[in-house]
C-alpha cells in the first residue's frame, strides 16, 4: 500500500463526534471552525447537535454541511428526562459502529452526556467554554456547590481544553490532574476577516459620525446595560455618536425601554442576530462588558479587524488584551470610567494608533491555524493511551497531519447537574427545529 492509501485508511479510522447541545454563541462558532478544519485535515468528523436550539446564524452554517455527517439528538438545555434516552441512543450508536469514536464535548451540557460515553467511546476530550463556577456574581453556597458538581465532571474525561489562563488555572483548582489538561485559545481566520471587511459595501464602513459597538448575546453574563449605561455617558459629554448592537437575547426588550428612558433610542441601531465580521467595518470602537468569559470570539475577531477595544476586566479580556492594559482594559469598571477609554480611542490620536498597532501584534497569537493544530495534538495524545473501549487497539489510529501552523501548546491545569450550564449555553431564544432539522440524521 503506498503512502497516500495509508494517509486515506487512517483518515478514516477514527470519527471524532463534536458534541454540542446549544446552537450559537462562542461554542457554535467553535465547533463549526473546528468541524471544517478536521475535514481538511482529513479527520473523520461528524457533528452531534441538539434539534432544539440554534441560532439563525448556527443554523444557516449547518445546513451547508453534508447530512451524512450531522446527527441530531433531543437535548434539552435544563435537566430532563430526554438525556437519559439520549445517552442510550449514544451508546448504541457508537457501541455499534464499524470504527472508534473520539467523543469532544462542548460546554457543560455537552459534558454531562460525553462523561456518560466514556465506557464506549475510544476517548473523551472536554472543552467547556466557560465553567459557571467562575462567574464573579455567583454567592458563596452558590459556588461551593457548583465547584464539587464541576470537578466531578470534569475529572471522567480524558483530556480537558481551557482556552483561557484563567480557565486552566479554575480546573486545575477542580482536582484535575495537570498532565489531563492543556491550554489552547480559540482562533480565528484573520485573511477571511480582513477580507471581509474590505468587500464591505462602502456605506457600511465607519463614516464621520463614530460608532460605538456592542457584540454579543443579550442576557446577563453579558452584561449589555452596563454597555448602554457607558454610551449614554459619552452622549451627555456632547459626543456625536451613535451604538450598533450586534446581538439578540432575552434582555432586549428591557435594555430598549432604558435607552428610551435615556432619550438615546434614536442613536442606536440593534441588528440582532447577524454575522458580527461585517459589522464590525463599521464600528469605530468595541465594548466589551462580560460578567466572566474565557476566550471569547467577540474579542478575537475584533482583533482580528483591527478595530480599537475598551474591555472590562475578566478571564477573557485578560488572556487576550493582557499585553494592551491599560487603554484597552478598563480595571474595576464603571460606566464613566468605560466612557472614558471609549472617548480616548474615539479620537484619531497617539493613543488610537499606537492601540492599533499593538492589534496587528496580537491577532497573530489566535489563529484558527493554532488552534487546530494544538487541538489535533490533544486527539493524537489521547488516541496513543488506548483504553479498554470494546474495541480493538489497532484501530486506534490518528490521520496523517497535514501542512498546518504549530500551535502554542503546553500541559496545564462528574457526575455534574445540568443547572452547571456554562456562559455559551445562555443565549437566544431557541428556534423552530424544522429551521435545522430536515439537514441532519437521528440516531
Amino acid at each position: 500500500m503506498n503512502s497516500s492509501s495509508n494517509s486515506a485508511a487512517s483518515a478514516n479510522s477514527v470519527q471524532v463526534d463534536l458534541l454540542l447541545e446549544t446552537g450559537g454563541g462562542g461554542a457554535g462558532r467553535h465547533v463549526i471552525d473546528l468541524y471544517r478544519g478536521l475535514r481538511q485535515l482529513g479527520w473523520n468528523a461528524h457533528l452531534i447537535l441538539s434539534s432544539r436550539r440554534a441560532d439563525r446564524t448556527f443554523a444557516a452554517e449547518v445546513a451547508e454541511i453534508p447530512r451524512d455527517h450531522v446527527t441530531y439528538l433531543d437535548l434539552r438545555r435544563y435537566p430532563h428526562p430526554a438525556d437519559f434516552a439520549a445517552i442510550a441512543h449514544l451508546r448504541r450508536y457508537i457501541s455499534g459502529s464499524s470504527v472508534p469514536h473520539l467523543v469532544h464535548a462542548h460546554s457543560t451540557k455537552a459534558g454531562l452526556i460525553g462523561s456518560a460515553l466514556r465506557k464506549v467511546a475510544t476517548g473523551t476530550v472536554l472543552t467547556a467554554h466557560a465553567y459557571r463556577g467562575m462567574d464573579p456574581t455567583l454567592n458563596r453556597f452558590a459556588t461551593h456547590a457548583i465547584r464539587r458538581v464541576e470537578s466531578a465532571f470534569s475529572r471522567s474525561f480524558d483530556r480537558l481544553i481551557a482556552v483561557s489562563p484563567d480557565e486552566e488555572g479554575y480546573i486545575s483548582s477542580l482536582g484535575v490532574p495537570m498532565n489531563r489538561v492543556h491550554y489552547i485559545p480559540n482562533g480565528v481566520d484573520v485573511g477571511n476577516i480582513r477580507a471581509r471587511i474590505a468587500g464591505a459595501n462602502p456605506s457600511e464602513r465607519r463614516d464621520k459620525q463614530p460608532v460605538i459597538g456592542f457584540v454579543g448575546r443579550l442576557v446577563h453574563q453579558k452584561n449589555p446595560m452596563l454597555f448602554l449605561d457607558a454610551f449614554r455617558s459619552v452622549i451627555r459629554r456632547g459626543i456625536d455618536a451613535r451604538a450598533l448592537v450586534v446581538g439578540d437575547g432575552p434582555m432586549k426588550a428591557a435594555l430598549m425601554e432604558t435607552a428610551a428612558k435615556y432619550s438615546v433610542s434614536h442613536l442606536i441601531e440593534w441588528r440582532g442576530n447577524v454575522p458580527a465580521v461585517e459589522e464590525l467595518a463599521r464600528i469605530n470602537v468595541a465594548v466589551h462588558t462580560s460578567l466572566y468569559e474565557s476566550c471569547p470570539y467577540t474579542l478575537i475577531e475584533a482583533v482580528a479587524a483591527l478595530v480599537p477595544i475598551v474591555a472590562v476586566e475578566n478571564s477573557g479580556s485578560r488572556a487576550i488584551l493582557g499585553d494592551l492594559w491599560p487603554p484597552s482594559i478598563v480595571g474595576k469598571a464603571t460606566a464613566e470610567r468605560l466612557a472614558d477609554a471609549m472617548v480616548e480611542f474615539l479620537d484619531d490620536g497617539p493613543t488610537r494608533r499606537n492601540h492599533l498597532k499593538a492589534l496587528e501584534a496580537v491577532s497573530r497569537r489566535f489563529t484558527i491555524q493554532k488552534m487546530l493544530s494544538s487541538t489535533v495534538s490533544v486527539y493524537e495524545e489521547v488516541l496513543r493511551e488506548p483504553r479498554n473501549a470494546g474495541l480493538p487497539a489497532s484501530r486506534h489510529h490518528a490521520p496523517a497531519r497535514k501542512d498546518c501552523l504549530e500551535g502554542d501548546r503546553r500541559p496545564t491545569t462528574s457526575r455534574l447537574g445540568l443547572f452547571t450550564a456554562s456562559s455559551e449555553q445562555h443565549h437566544t431564544a431557541d428556534t423552530d427545529p424544522s429551521a435545522i432539522e430536515p439537514n441532519g440524521s437521528r440516531v
